[in-house]
């Protein structure tokens, strides 16, 4: 295992681009085949963390973190808290939005959440297996 990468970003829309640039860097010359789900991951996380809790209020932040294993890699994305609990919501087909973590849970390994105290941490392990 190699020591973690850690990036603190504001709560704003943009962030999310900068998410998805930090974990490609860093995926993408030691395992090119887990750098696009990675991308798909992180870019969730981090909206949800904007969108759903504290993270996206005025002066809120998010911090991105990658670990990475010999076969895999995991990509976690802290928030500061905020009143539900991460969980694939079954979307109408009219709704815009609402499929993100049950798209990503396609694609991962395994993923979960945890808490300390107030803040939120949901990671999603990623490997090289294409699983669609």
């Amino acid at each position: 295992m190699r020591p973690p990468w850690t990036r603190c970003l504001p709560g704003l829309p943009a962030s999310v681009t900068e998410a998805r640039r930090f974990v490609t860097a860093y995926l993408h010359d030691l395992h090119p085949e887990m750098a696009m789900r990675a991308e798909l991951v992180v870019s969730e996380l981090a909206t949800n963390a904007i969108k759903h809790t504290r993270s996206g209020l005025p002066g809120g932040m998010l911090w991105v973190t990658v670990i990475l294993f010999d076969t895999a890699a995991r990509i976690s994305v802290t928030d500061q808290g905020g009143i539900t609990t991460p969980v694939p919501q079954v979307a109408d087909d009219s709704a815009e939005g609402g499929r993100g973590l049950q798209l990503m849970s396609l694609v991962v390994k395994d993923w979960g959440h945890h808490y300390e105290g107030s803040h939120c941490t949901v990671w999603a392990l990623v490997d090289g297996v294409d699983r669609a």
